[in-house]
């Protein structure tokens, strides 16, 4: 054998004929084959992120204060809300019924309610921060 070839040939006695084996050579599916399981894999992959992405982003609802974030007084390590506070400085922020507080992405959906008990359908934004996307009632008791 002659040539650039890297491998090895044999010679099959029975049939008369040569067999060339290439190094690094790799099988070839028919018909495309290979090229369908990976693209089949591919999507059952990307199908799956989607899905776990969409089930972490279901909204919830919570209810709580809305306030200017120069308001919000600490209480027995809880946070609360001044309803007698008129500063309008700050940012607004939802002070939930536990005490934690969360700054509001979307200051414009907040700012109509600022200083009233609420109920809100929201998104998680990260730990700290969320979207509200509806306020389903105001001056929720």
């Amino acid at each position: 054998m002659a040539g650039a070839f890297a491998g090895f040939a044999l010679h099959n006695a029975r049939s008369g004929r040569d067999i060339s084996v290439a190094w690094g050579s790799r099988p070839v599916c028919e018909g495309g084959t290979l090229m369908k399981r990976s693209a089949a894999l591919l999507t059952i992959v990307l199908t799956s992120l989607i899905l776990l992405y969409a089930q972490d982003n279901k909204p919830m609802e919570m209810s709580g204060w809305i306030c200017n974030s120069t308001c919000v007084t600490q209480s027995a390590g809880k946070a609360t809300c001044d309803a007698t506070c008129k500063d309008k400085s700050g940012d607004a922020v939802f002070v939930d019924d536990q005490g934690k507080v969360s700054k509001i992405t979307n200051q414009d959906m907040a700012k109509g309610n600022m200083g009233q008990k609420v109920k809100v359908k929201c998104n998680w934004k990260d730990k700290e921060s969320m979207e509200i996307l509806q306020i389903i009632q105001a001056n929720a008791g």
